[in-house]
């Protein structure tokens, strides 16, 4: 019985190894067929057109046979190169495969928060390097920065503050078409996410205070109902944002652009640098406005 499963067991190795290189052995085997049919029609078309004795028959037929030799070589050196290549993409994508699987095991270790920022700097990176990552990264983020975020904290955790920037560092966001990040009811306090880009982004309801987003993107971005309090908006592009119903006391708006911003009912205590151009601009005004 130990026989037949050694025999069994060493033909099954055999066949794994033949289905692997099976593309390989096919087209060595039709190369091969190739060359004898070719040599094989040099020497009839030499001993049937070239006149001259044998002599000059057997010479041609080497010249010829030396030419197809040297074609045949350089088919097979592209060959070569054509399947390196293709084992470089196989080994390439398992090893992407690997590495997000890995990141998958790491950011939901809930003891250790280093290895968790080494998982999403990895998810990250896969993103930047390859943009047909981006929609599952993105999902898989915006679902564990309010995860992680507590309302008991009065700072951002790192761990979310590194998920958010991540997020907010695909370039190109103010297209439309794709689908926007979810982070309502977030809690990231004092984030620091200057140069962000949180273009069309659902933020409602999140807890940004003290937040600072100098320079930051926020075009048609939901913010309704946010606590904003103390938030920096320097320099900052908010066109047609939506902050209904926010909080935005102590909020700084030096060279804003508020084009089309929506601030019915928010309460804006203690702004600063809030001018009355600027407030010319927006298509809703708040409901208390003083500066600060």
């Amino acid at each position: 019985m130990k026989s037949i499963a050694k025999v069994r067991i060493l033909f099954s190795l055999i066949g794994k190894t033949l289905h692997k290189y099976m593309d390989i052995l096919v087209i060595g085997v039709v190369g091969l067929l190739v060359f004898i049919g070719l040599a094989s029609l040099i020497e009839w078309l030499a001993s049937s057109f070239i006149d001259g004795d044998e002599i000059n028959r057997a010479k041609a037929v080497s010249v010829a046979r030396t030419s197809l030799i040297q074609l045949l070589g350089g088919v097979a050196l592209a060959g070569g190169l054509f399947f390196t290549g293709r084992t470089y993409l196989l080994a390439r994508a398992t090893n992407i495969t690997d590495l997000f699987s890995k990141a998958m095991d790491q950011i939901g270790d809930r003891k250790n928060t280093s290895v968790r920022c080494g998982g999403l700097h990895t998810l990250g990176m896969l993103a930047h390097e390859n943009s047909r990552y981006w929609p599952a990264v993105e999902e898989i983020l915006c679902t564990y920065s309010k995860e992680y975020s507590s309302g008991d904290d009065d700072e951002v955790q790192p761990d979310v503050q590194i998920a958010l920037n991540i997020l907010g560092g695909r370039k190109g966001r103010e297209n439309e078409s794709w689908s926007a990040l979810d982070l309502r009811n977030i809690h990231a306090p004092k984030a620091q996410l200057v140069g962000i880009n949180f273009s069309h982004a659902r933020l409602s309801g999140a807890n940004f205070e003290c937040a600072d987003f100098t320079d930051a993107s926020l075009i048609g971005t939901e913010l309704d109902g946010a606590f904003l309090k103390g938030i920096i908006l320097t320099g900052s592009r908010a066109r047609a944002a939506d902050f209904r119903r926010s909080n935005l006391s102590g909020a700084d708006f030096l060279s804003a652009d508020l084009s089309n911003v929506e601030l019915a009912e928010c309460t804006m205590e203690g702004v600063k640098n809030l001018t009355e151009e600027q407030l010319q601009k927006v298509n809703s005004r708040p409901s208390s406005l003083s500066a600060g």
